[in-house]
């Protein structure tokens, strides 16, 4: 009995251990395995409010403009955020995260009005190493390339 409330208790230190250490699993924020010595240079302590939101459209010899509207949350769910002209091949914005994002392109080709919708979310993603909280984001790409 006594030999197993000795695997008992050291499964559980074992346990302790690991959810008080400074190690975590995310890919994009630090690995730090000596707390006494970190100087935090890999880690952003100030959570994001926003990030890159990048749109890339098919400009070329036959389209020289591109409409478009961006949306936040769903296209469909009409919560227009704005909407703007381009003659790039790509725009990017400063968009607040933990938003849903979506881009309808209006494309005039032969005539005819052809649209593209693409949409993400932007993710905040955080992790707790030593005393602090480290923060990264996740920048979007939205593709209403003509295909």
């Amino acid at each position: 009995m006594a030999r197993v409330k000795n695997i008992v208790l050291i499964l559980l230190l074992g346990s302790l251990i690991s959810l008080y250490s400074c190690e975590g699993s995310a890919d994009d924020l630090p690995d730090v395995e000596d707390c006494d010595n970190y100087f935090y240079e890999d880690c952003n302590t100030i959570q994001p409010i926003e990030a890159d939101m990048t749109i890339h459209f098919s400009i070329n010899t036959h389209i020289k403009q591109v409409a478009f509207e961006v949306y936040k949350g769903y296209v469909d769910e009409n919560h227009l955020f704005f909407r703007d002209t381009t003659t790039n091949a790509s725009v990017t914005y400063r968009m607040p995260v933990d938003e849903y994002w979506s881009v309808l392109a209006i494309y005039q080709r032969d005539g005819k009005t052809i649209k593209v919708i693409d949409g993400d979310k932007i993710r905040v993603h955080s992790k707790k190493v030593c005393d602090s909280t480290c923060w990264s984001v996740s920048n979007i790409d939205l593709e209403v390339e003509l295909k």
